[in-house]
């Protein structure tokens, strides 16, 4: 028992050396998470509402009209929010094809008799709302005043397609 006493280690301080080690680690994983489920949410967010968009536009333009203008197609945007993403129109562009799969628009405008299709893409962050961008905090900012992200954030976007529907039948 005396050996025991006698050659007994002062380690005292060493939790606290593991702790200011183990610490910021944690703390870069768990924001990280953070920051990885927020893209998640923001593209699944954008996603869905470009596909929203697109299959009202698609279903209550008139093809057979003489134009179509890109600004009738506002009406359908509001309706659509997510909070933290989707959040004005001005997150939404608007692209119409015709039957090769060519863009006719010119202007914001298409000849009607001509148009096939038409692809919403939903963008973020959102022009007028600059704060909301991902990620809230840059970690590069720690280091050397090194960024690791553009500084206005990450861009995210997402596009659907919808059919331009030439019968006006109810759906089942």
């Amino acid at each position: 028992m005396r050996w025991a006493k006698k050659n007994k280690r002062n380690d005292s301080g060493a939790a606290l050396v593991e702790a200011a080690v183990v610490i910021p680690i944690f703390l870069l994983i768990i924001f990280g998470c953070f920051e990885l489920s927020r893209i998640m949410y923001v593209m699944n967010t954008c996603g869905i509402a470009a596909e929203h968009v697109a299959y009202k536009v698609g279903y209550n333009i008139a093809p057979y009209g003489n134009t179509i203008s890109t600004t009738d197609f506002d009406p359908y945007a509001t309706e659509i929010r997510f909070p933290g993403s989707v959040l004005e129109n001005a997150q939404f562009s608007y692209d119409i094809l015709d039957a090769n799969n060519m863009s006719i628009l010119s202007m914001g405008q298409a000849v009607g008799a001509q148009s096939r299709k038409v692809v919403v893409t939903c963008s973020f962050p959102p022009p007028n709302f600059p704060e909301f961008k991902i990620p809230i905090f840059d970690p590069g900012t720690l280091v050397q005043n090194g960024m690791m992200f553009p500084a206005g954030g990450v861009q995210l976007m997402s596009s659907a397609t919808a059919l331009i529907q030439f019968s006006r039948r109810t759906p089942i």
